[in-house]
């Protein structure tokens, strides 16, 4: 099943825990008037979904019989999460332990408010299915009619994504912060988490493991715009080789470490001037890591097609 969630918009946290299940246990028979995003820390957990909303919607009593369900029947999913997965249980849906959870289970858990744009979404646009020859079995999905929405399957394997977990956390301690500000900073964190989801969606299952990496690099390069790093200095501080770290941003950003450093030096030089109009190209050079101002005027003339003095 494919739900969609409104992006835009203030969207409320409501609950935002951890849990740990020492025993085996089911989870809880229930039918919610809000969303239950469920990450895996450690252990196993069985859960059945109903794909279609009942007539009456109300929650079911803990403990209550669960229905002997037929194995064909189309309006029934059954979820299985492992470490490292996303479970996304959807308002107004029952949900339902299908088997005990393992011993020392845990996890991370919030529960969000319903938006006007969150939708049960079988369809998926021709524009959201994946390349061809990707493994991505459900992509993240856009409908201009539904505003600025974004469609997820019900479980989403992210044990790579060090990104989702770190949100998850922080959004816990926040919500367990005493601050006036709290439901504002605690929306924000959710969007941010389901922009990273949507993101981990379409990226390549082959070079997920390296996004981290890259990232680091990338933030390591931004701290100290004032050096132009040569691939060996990086190489050398990351402890790999020069043929790995070019290797592994080919394979995030289709370019060179070098390629990517200068696209992104002379895109910051170029704000910079309009910022500064009053700076010198000699003083701009040595800001960004160039040899002088010839060596930045050339290259800058390469890749925008005008020279820096126009800027101003």
């Amino acid at each position: 099943m494919n739900y969609r969630f409104q992006l835009s918009g203030s969207r409320p946290v409501r609950e935002a825990n951890y849990n740990t299940f020492v025993h085996p246990a089911l989870h809880p028979d229930r039918i919610m008037n809000c969303h239950d995003f469920l990450y895996i820390i450690d252990g196993t957990w069985e859960i059945g979904l109903e794909t279609a909303p009942r007539a009456d919607s109300s929650p079911i009593e803990s403990g209550a019989a669960i229905p002997n369900f037929p194995e064909s029947l189309p309006d029934r999913e059954i979820l299985l999460a492992n470490t490292g997965d996303l479970m996304i249980l959807p308002a107004n849906l029952r949900h339902y332990g299908t088997a005990p959870c393992s011993p020392n289970c845990r996890n991370m858990y919030i529960h969000t408010e319903v938006l006007p744009g969150d939708l049960p979404s079988e369809d998926m646009s021709p524009d959201s299915l994946p390349a061809a020859g990707s493994s991505v079995s459900h992509a993240a999905c856009t409908d201009s009619s539904a505003g600025d929405t974004i469609c997820f399957p019900s479980v989403i394997h992210c044990l790579q994504n060090q990104v989702i977990p770190d949100l998850f956390s922080e959004i816990i301690t926040v919500y367990w912060n005493d601050s006036p500000l709290k439901q504002k900073k605690l929306s924000c964190l959710f969007e941010l988490l389901l922009c990273e989801i949507k993101e981990q969606q379409v990226k390549s299952p082959a070079a997920f493991k390296h996004y981290a990496f890259v990232d680091s690099v990338a933030k390591y390069l931004h701290a100290n715009p004032q050096t132009f790093f040569t691939a060996s200095e990086v190489a050398e501080h990351f402890s790999v080789s020069e043929r790995t770290l070019n290797n592994r941003f080919r394979e995030i950003h289709q370019k060179t470490l070098y390629t990517y450093q200068m696209e992104q030096k002379l895109e910051m030089v170029r704000q910079f001037l309009r910022a500064n109009p009053g700076i010198t190209l000699r003083e701009t050079a040595s800001n960004f890591g160039f040899y002088d101002e010839f060596h930045l005027s050339k290259a800058f003339k390469k890749h925008f097609g005008i020279s820096p003095k126009y800027m101003r």
